[in-house]
């Protein structure tokens, strides 16, 4: 009987030890790839004993866990806004470029895991090329408007000159 209830106590110290190295060795920047294992940890944790450090593990797991969820709102966010700013446009230029980068920022704030789950991300690419492109095009009329009004403004005062 002692025998057992040593081995039940062992096996307690043995699962809560494991429990704490699991949590300690989870990321600092969590995806959703890290879900899962954050679940399991904090059910084992829930239906585990008291001990000593249970609530700063009961508090950093479900933080986690709000993390996470928060990174699965912010893509349905992210694809809905996809769906509705992006699929709709039907001529993209400069003025929605701002959209667009927009877009692109909160994607690129994801992690590599988290990027998969976005949708129609080349379409979003295919339009972000056609709002860079509208952007240049505008550089290059300005530049070249400035280029005329340079050559336009020697020309008259070498003709002053001249006079």
């Amino acid at each position: 009987e002692n025998t057992r209830k040593e081995l039940q106590q062992l096996q307690l110290a043995e699962d809560k030890e494991k429990l704490q190295q699991q949590a300690d060795a989870l990321p600092k920047k969590l995806s959703t790839e890290n879900d899962a294992e954050v679940t399991a940890l904090l059910d084992k944790l829930k239906m585990s004993r008291n001990f000593d450090g249970y609530d700063t593990y009961m508090t950093k797991l479900t933080q986690a866990k709000r993390d996470i969820d928060a990174l699965y709102a912010e893509i349905e966010s992210l694809n809905a806004d996809i769906q509705e700013q992006i699929i709709s446009m039907t001529e993209p230029g400069l003025g929605e470029k701002s959209t667009v980068d927009r877009l692109v920022k909160r994607y690129k704030a994801l992690s590599d895991h988290d990027k998969e789950l976005v949708q129609n991300w080349d379409t979003v690419l295919a339009v972000k090329a056609q709002t860079d492109a509208a952007q240049r095009n505008l550089f290059l009329i300005i530049g070249g408007a400035v280029v005329v009004m340079v050559a336009v403004t020697v020309v008259v005062r070498r003709r002053r000159e001249s006079k």
